[in-house]
C-alpha cells in the first residue's frame, strides 16, 4: 500500500497549504510572530509537496522503508497542522479587555483558562518545531536528495535491460512459440512425455535406413556435456552402437567449397574399412555401391544448412533395408523435419536452464508412441477393432458423478475428431450410440448404408432399405463394408447391453475381409479388452488419450446465474454486426464468461474464430502469435505448421492479417489495458476485415471502451450480481441451489454481501465452504477475518491476480480520490446510502478544497469516480426515490479495512474487541454488532478524531471529552431498543452541543426522542450541516438558527415517502 499511503499524505499535504494560505490572509486574526511561523511552515510545505509530486517518490515509498516511515510521519504532521489552522480560523475576535484578565492574572495568583489565541500561539510554535524536525530528518538520512551508488547501479542496469530487450525479448517469444510447439506435438502424439535414450533411437530394430534429426535452440551447438555433440558422442561410443554397427563415421563436411559427392564417399568407406585400406578412386557408381553393402551409422558433425546441401548427401545413400543410420544436426526446424521424414515423432533429449533446448527428431518406427500417437498409429495401419475405455481409478465417486465425467470425456473427443482424423482418411464416417438403440441391427445396418448417400437421394433410399427383409440388410451392410474404408464409433455407456449389442455386430455385419474400422468406446477395461479378442495393445486408456490435447477455444465454465440482461444486450448488439463492441468492467466481475458463452453460442457463424488475451507488457508480436494459434485450435496440422513457420522465422502479424483479410472472423481480445495499445492493434489487424467480421473487446476500464468505441452505444458494462442472484450463486455452488440451513442462513448472507456481487469471489468463496456449509463455527470464522482468509488461504490460488489488480487499481487513482476511498469504509456494505449524506460529510471533512467550481460540484465529482470505480454503485430498483441513494461495494469495503492501520484512517468496533490504545485513527465507526464496552471505549486514543457515526444502539458514554477535534458527528444509523432505551435524548444533545462545538457536520435523523434544539447550539459557529428530519423537534428557533453564520445546509420535519 505505498503508492496508496503516498497518495495519502499528497492529499494531506495539499489540504493543508490551502488552509494554510487561508490562515495568513486572515491578518487581523492573528498575530505578526504566528503570520511569521505560518509562513516558515508554508514554505516547508511546499518543499515536501515538491517531493511527494517527483515522478519516483512513489517506487522510493514502496522500495524504502525509512522512507515509507518519514512519509507516514509528513501524513500525521499534515493533518495536526489542519486542525490547528482550522482552530486559528474560526476562533472568536479578540476582546478588547482580554488585557485586563492578562493584567489580573499577572498581579493576583487567579487560576484562569488561557485566551484561545494564545493557545494557538503555543500551538503553532510546536507544530514550526515539529516540521523543522521532519524537514532535518530529510537531510539527514538523504531521503530528497539524489540517488545513491546503489540506485544509480540499479539506474543504469534498466538502462541496461532495456537497451537489451528487443535481443531477450526475440529469445523469450522463440522459447514460448518451442513449448506451443511441444504442445501440439503431445496433442498430436508425436511428443514423448518422457526423454528418451538416443542410443535406444539409433539402435532400434528396423530394415530401414532411419535418419535422426537433432534440432536444438542456440545452446545446443555449446562445447561441454550439454552440447549436442557430446551427447552424440556418448551414443556413438556406447557399447551396443558398437556392437550393432561395425562400421561407423563422424563425418566433417568441407566448410570453403561446395559438396563433393566422390570425395564424401570415398571418407566414409576410408571409416569404415579403415583396416582394409580403402584405396580412393572416383567411380561414383562403384563407391555407392560399396557403401551399400555395409550397415553403417553415420554421424554429420558440421551443421547442415540447407535443403540442398542435405539433397547431395541424401543422392549417395541410397536404403538397402540393412538397419543403417545417419545422425545430423540443425537449428532450422523444416530442414530437421525433411532429413528425418514423414511420420515422425520427437523426444527432447535436454532442457537448458535459461533458454536452450535440443530435440531428438526421428522415425515414427524407432520409438514408443503416447497414447494419441499409438491410437492415431492404429486408425492409419487400419487396425480393424480399437478399444477407448475410460479408467478414472477406483474411487468412491457417485456413480452419476462418474457417468456425467465419461460422457464429458467422450463428447470432447467427439468434437476434435476433425483434427484428429484429418490426415487418417476414410470414405465414410459414422458414431453410433449403443445405449440408445442396443438391439435394433436394422436400424445401424441402414445408418449406415445411409452416409454413402447424397442428400438428395437419402429419403428415397431409406425406405427402399426399410422394405428389405433383415437378412437381405444384414448381407447388403456386410458386403458394402468390405468394400470401402469405413471409421464406424460404437459407443457402449450401458456395459452389460453393449457387450450384447457387440455380439450381435460381430455375427451379422462384420467378417473377415471387412475394410471397417471399428473404435469403441466404453467405461470398462474388461468390455475393452473383450471387444478386441484379448489384444491389449488395442485397448487403449481414453484419459491418456485425450491428455494435453488442444482442442478449440473452450468456456470458462464460470455460472451465468443472473446475467440474462448482459447475454441479451450482446447478441441485439452483434446482430447488427457492429465492427467493434467493448465489454468493460472491475476484475472478477464475469466479463470473459459472458463474452466466452455467446462465443461458444455463435461461433458456428463465422469460419473463423479467435481468442486472446493481451501480453502484458503489451507486445503486438506476443499478440499475434497467440491469437494466430487459436485461430487454427480446431486444427492441430493447421497450428503445427504455423508454429514451424514461426519458429524458421515467419512473421505471425502477417499471419494474422492474411487470416483476417481473407476470412469472415470473429475475434476477442481480452485484457486491453491502453488506448495506445488499441489504437496499435486497430491499424495493424483492423485495417480492412471481411465484412460480417466481428470483434469484442474486453477492458476493465471505462475511459479505454469509451475512447475506442465509435458509438456509445457499442460499449457494455459489466456490473456485480445484485444481492439475491449473488446469494443464488452461492447456493448453486454450496447445495446445488437448494435452501440453506437455517443455522447457516444469516452468516451465509454477510459472507455473500463481503463478496461485492463479484462472481469470482463468490464461485471461489462457495466451493471452500461446500463441505463445511452446516458448520456454523466454521462459516463465523470466515466471516469474522473474510478478507484475511481470501489473501492468505493457499486454496484460493484463483484470487492471486485480483488482488494484485485491487492493488494497482487503487494506486492509479487519483491523491484527491483517495481519502474518499478509504472514508467508504465508514459505512456498512449493501446499507442504503443518501447521497447529500455523504456529500454534505465530505464537505466538513474537507474533501471539497482545491481545484475550481463549487464545493458541492467538487464532490459531486468525487461520487462519480467512485461509481465508476465500482467502488460506489446505485440501487437498482426502479423508484425515483432510490435514485438518490447508493451502497459501498462490500468486496471494495473488507479490503480498505484490511489495509494496515498505519495506512488506514478508519476503524471500526465490531462483536467483542478487547481494550487497547492502538484503536485509533480519524474516523471511527460503530457497528450495531458491537457490545458496547465502555472500558473498550474509554482505552482508545480519540485525541485524532474527526468524525463519528454510530449504528445501532445509542450510549451515552460515546460522548467523549477526547475528541476535541471532532468535525462530523452523524448519529442517523441509531436505534433504540424494543423496551425505549439506547437511543439519543434530549439531555444527550445538551452534552453534544457543549462537547463538540467545532462540529461542521451533526445528523441526528430518527433520532425520535429529541424534541429541542439547545440554545447553546448557537455557538456552533462552525457548523455547516444540521439535519434534524424525522425527529419529534417541531420548530426551528430562529434565535438559534440566526446565529449559524456558516450553515449552509438543513433538513428537518417528518415527511415519509414510501417508496413502491
Amino acid at each position: 500500500m505505498a503508492e496508496f499511503a503516498l497518495g495519502l499524505t499528497k492529499a494531506a499535504v495539499e489540504g493543508t497549504l490551502i488552509r494554510v494560505k487561508s490562515a495568513i490572509e486572515e491578518e487581523t486574526k492573528l498575530r505578526v510572530c504566528v503570520q511569521d511561523d505560518l509562513v516558515f511552515i508554508t514554505g516547508e510545505f511546499q518543499m515536501m509537496q515538491s517531493f511527494l509530486r517527483a515522478s519516483n517518490a512513489g517506487e522510493r515509498a514502496s522500495q524504502n522503508h525509512v522512507v515509507r516511515t518519514w512519509v507516514r510521519q509528513l501524513r500525521d504532521l499534515a493533518f495536526d497542522v489542519e486542525d490547528c489552522i482550522e482552530f486559528i480560523v474560526h476562533l472568536d475576535k479578540a476582546s478588547r479587555w482580554d488585557w485586563v484578565r492578562r493584567l489580573t492574572s499577572s498581579l493576583v495568583c487567579i487560576a484562569s483558562p488561557p485566551l484561545p489565541l494564545d493557545v494557538a500561539v503555543e500551538e503553532i510554535k510546536r507544530l514550526k518545531t515539529r516540521v523543522e524536525d521532519v524537514s532535518q530528518r530529510n537531510t539527514r538520512y538523504n531521503l530528497m536528495g539524489g540517488s545513491d551508488g546503489v540506485n544509480d547501479d540499479h539506474s543504469s542496469g534498466q538502462q541496461h535491460q532495456l537497451l537489451m530487450h528487443p535481443v531477450a525479448h526475440g529469445m523469450a517469444a522463440s522459447l514460448a512459440t518451442f513449448h506451443d510447439l511441444m504442445k501440439v506435438w503431445k496433442a498430436m502424439g508425436k511428443l514423448h512425455d518422457h526423454t528418451l535414450d538416443l542410443t535406444k533411437l539409433i539402435n532400434c530394430q528396423d530394415s530401414e535406413l532411419r535418419v535422426i534429426s537433432l534440432w536444438g535452440g542456440l545452446q545446443a551447438d555449446v562445447v561441454g556435456e550439454l552440447g549436442w555433440a557430446s551427447i552424440m558422442k556418448k551414443a556413438y561410443y556406447d557399447e551396443d552402437t558398437c556392437r550393432e554397427f561395425k562400421n561407423r563415421a563422424w563425418i566433417k563436411l568441407g566448410t570453403h567449397h561446395s559438396f563433393n559427392p566422390v570425395e564424401f564417399l570415398n571418407n566414409l568407406l576410408a571409416h569404415f574399412t579403415s583396416h582394409h585400406h580403402h584405396r580412393y578412386h572416383d567411380d561414383m557408381s562403384e563407391l555407392m555401391l560399396q557403401v551399400s553393402k555395409h550397415k553403417y551409422l553415420i554421424v554429420i558433425e558440421q551443421e547442415l544448412s540447407s535443403v540442398a546441401e542435405w539433397n547431395a548427401i541424401r543422392m549417395c545413400l541410397p536404403d538397402s533395408k540393412n538397419g543403417s543410420r545417419i545422425a545430423i544436426f540443425t537449428k532450422q526446424l523444416g530442414l530437421a523435419l525433411l532429413c528425418t521424414g514423414e511420420p515422425y515423432q520427437i523426444s527432447e533429449l535436454e532442457c537448458f536452464s535459461d533458454d536452450g533446448y535440443l530435440c531428438a527428431i526421428f522415425p515414427e518406427a524407432c520409438g514408443p508412441r503416447s497414447a494419441m500417437g499409438e491410437f492415431i498409429w492404429q486408425l492409419r495401419r487400419r487396425a480393424g477393432v480399437i478399444s477407448l475405455f475410460w479408467d478414472w481409478g477406483h474411487g468412491s465417486d457417485k456413480r452419476q458423478f462418474r457417468r456425467r465425467l465419461y460422457r464429458s470425456t467422450v463428447d470432447r473427443l467427439r468434437a476434435l475428431l476433425p483434427s484428429v482424423l484429418d490426415r487418417v482418411n476414410f470414405e465414410y464416417q459414422y458414431w453410433h450410440d449403443i445405449s440408445a438403440c442396443p438391439n435394433d441391427l436394422a436400424i445401424l445396418a441402414v445408418s449406415l448404408l445411409l452416409e454413402s448417400c447424397p442428400k438428395d437421394k437419402r429419403k428415397t433410399v431409406e425406405e427402399k432399405l426399410n422394405g428389405m427383409d433383415n437378412q437381405d440388410l444384414f448381407e447388403r451392410c456386410r458386403e458394402f463394408l468390405t468394400e470401402h474404408d469405413y471409421l464406424i464409433f460404437f459407443d457402449m455407456m450401458d456395459t452389460q447391453k453393449g457387450l450384447e449389442s457387440w455380439d450381435l455386430i460381430k455375427q451379422h455385419l462384420l467378417c473377415e475381409s471387412t475394410r471397417a474400422t471399428i473404435v469403441v468406446l466404453t467405461r470398462s477395461k474388461r468390455v475393452a479388452t473383450y471387444c478386441v479378442d484379448g489384444e491389449e495393445c488395442r485397448a487403449l486408456n481414453l484419459i491418456n488419450v485425450m491428455k494435453g490435447f488442444c482442442g478449440k477455444h473452450e468456456s470458462s465454465h464460470k455460472l451465468l446465474l443472473g446475467r440474462t440482461d448482459e447475454d441479451k444486450l450482446l447478441q441485439g448488439q452483434m446482430k447488427e454486426f457492429p465492427l467493434v463492441t467493448f465489454v468493460w468492467g472491475i476484475a472478477g466481475v464475469g466479463k470473459s464468461a459472458i463474452v466466452s458463452f455467446f462465443y461458444d453460442l455463435v461461433a458456428f457463424k463465422y469460419d473463423m474464430c479467435g481468442w486472446v488475451d493481451v501480453p502484458h507488457p503489451f507486445n503486438l508480436r506476443d499478440l499475434c502469435r497467440s491469437l494466430l494459434l487459436d485461430f487454427y485450435s480446431d486444427d492441430v496440422y493447421a497450428k503445427e505448421t504455423a508454429l514451424i513457420g514461426m519458429m524458421e522465422g515467419q512473421d505471425p502479424i502477417q499471419g494474422c492479417r492474411k487470416v483476417l483479410s481473407e476470412n469472415k472472423c470473429l475475434l476477442v481480445i481480452d485484457g486491453l489495458q491502453s488506448t495506445h495499445d488499441w489504437d496499435l492493434i486497430k491499424s495493424t489487424l483492423l485495417f480492412g476485415p471481411v465484412s460480417g467480421s466481428s470483434t469484442i473487446v474486453i477492458t476493465r476500464e471505462e475511459s479505454i471502451a469509451t475512447y475506442c468505441a465509435d458509438r456509445k452505444q457499442d460499449i457494455i458494462n459489466v456490473k456485480g450480481l445484485e444481492t439475491g442472484k449473488a446469494l443464488y450463486l452461492f447456493r448453486k455452488i454450496t447445495i446445488d441451489g437448494k435452501q440453506l440451513p437455517s443455522q447457516a442462513e444469516t452468516i451465509s448472507k454477510l459472507i455473500v454481501s463481503k463478496c461485492g456481487g463479484i462472481p469470482e469471489v463468490i464461485v471461489a468463496i462457495g466451493k471452500y465452504t461446500r463441505e463445511y456449509i452446516r458448520d456454523k463455527k466454521f462459516l463465523e470464522s470466515i466471516n469474522a477475518d473474510f478478507m484475511g482468509c481470501l489473501e492468505t488461504n493457499s486454496v484460493f490460488p484463483s484470487l492471486t491476480s485480483l488482488f494484485c489488480w485491487m492493488q494497482s487499481y487503487f494506486d492509479a487513482c487519483s491523491d484527491e480520490l483517495k481519502p474518499c476511498i478509504f472514508y467508504m469504509a465508514v459505512f456498512p456494505a449493501d446499507q442504503s446510502i443518501r447521497k447529500s449524506r455523504l456529500l454534505r460529510r465530505w464537505i466538513a471533512e474537507g474533501y471539497s478544497s482545491g481545484g475550481g467550481g463549487t464545493e458541492e460540484e467538487k464532490v459531486e465529482k468525487l461520487m462519480s469516480e467512485l461509481m465508476k470505480l465500482s467502488i460506489l454503485y446505485q440501487e437498482q430498483q426502479k423508484s425515483t426515490m432510490i435514485k438518490s441513494h447508493c451502497k459501498v461495494n462490500g468486496f471494495f469495503r473488507e479490503y480498505i479495512k484490511s489495509r494496515p492501520m498505519e495506512d488506514n484512517l478508519v476503524f471500526e468496533l465490531e462483536g467483542n474487541c478487547s481494550p487497547s490504545s492502538q484503536l485509533t485513527g480519524q474516523h471511527l465507526t460503530i457497528s450495531s454488532s458491537w457490545d458496547r464496552d465502555e472500558i473498550v471505549f474509554k482505552s482508545m486514543d480519540l485525541s485524532r478524531l474527526r468524525s463519528l457515526t454510530v449504528f445501532g444502539e445509542w450510549r451515552s458514554f460515546l460522548i467523549c471529552d477526547k475528541m476535541k477535534l471532532l468535525r462530523v458527528l452523524d448519529l442517523e444509523g441509531t436505534s433504540s431498543a424494543s423496551d425505549g432505551t439506547g437511543s439519543v435524548t434530549d439531555e444527550d444533545l445538551e452534552k453534544i452541543v457543549k462537547q463538540f462545538p467545532r462540529l461542521k457536520f451533526m445528523s441526528l435523523r430518527r433520532c425520535v426522542l429529541i424534541t429541542y434544539l439547545p440554545d447553546a447550539l448557537g455557538s456552533m459557529r462552525q457548523l455547516e450541516t444540521l439535519d434534524v428530519r424525522h425527529t419529534s423537534i417541531v420548530e426551528l428557533p430562529p434565535a438559534i438558527i440566526t446565529k449559524l453564520h456558516k450553515l449552509q445546509y438543513i433538513r428537518a420535519g417528518n415527511t415519509i415517502i414510501t417508496a413502491k
